[in-house]
């Protein structure tokens, strides 16, 4: 979301792609994105190519500025479509967090006013949770609270900075 500002060159870069009417008063409309990407497999491609690699280069940057400070152990990201990017493969452990598909459904709803249509059409193009499951190192079934979610979090955590 950082790279999607109107004054970043990726910004620039999306509005020359999908056209001024994805703004509302200057901003980015998420909603209005998603309707013309998902509903166009090759701009949703175009848009890939322009967001992708900058989402990178940011985690990279990032990464830097961290891995010289001794009071960081870990460096955690979060990469919704890290398989479907082929991402994985610049991360030492990747940790899955997967929900099942009614629960899904219903934070889909809580955070975006889009349809069942197009909770589907997003989910179609990304991995299943099974597939992420399979390829991560560990998993995290997140169908419950916060508070189940946390003691599994931090067995990971405490596992990861042991190695």
């Amino acid at each position: 979301h950082q790279q999607l500002s109107s004054d970043t060159d990726t910004g620039r870069q999306v509005v020359k792609l999908l056209g001024n009417e994805i703004l509302s008063n200057g901003l980015f409309d998420h909603k209005k994105i998603a309707d013309k990407v998902f509903n166009s497999p090759q701009e949703l491609k175009l848009l890939e190519k322009i967001i992708h690699p900058a989402v990178l280069k940011e985690i990279e940057n990032k990464f830097e500025t961290i891995s010289r400070d001794p009071l960081y152990k870990l460096f955690v990201v979060e990469v919704p479509l890290l398989f479907e990017t082929s991402m994985e493969k610049h991360f030492d452990k990747i940790v899955a967090v997967t929900a099942d598909g009614t629960t899904c459904w219903k934070r889909f709803q809580k955070k975006n006013a889009c349809s069942r249509e197009d909770f589907e059409k997003i989910s179609n193009i990304q991995y299943s949770p099974l597939e992420k499951a399979n390829m991560a190192d560990f998993v995290v079934v997140n169908n419950t609270s916060l508070g189940e979610l946390k003691p599994r979090v931090k067995a990971i955590f405490d596992e990861l900075i042991q190695n």
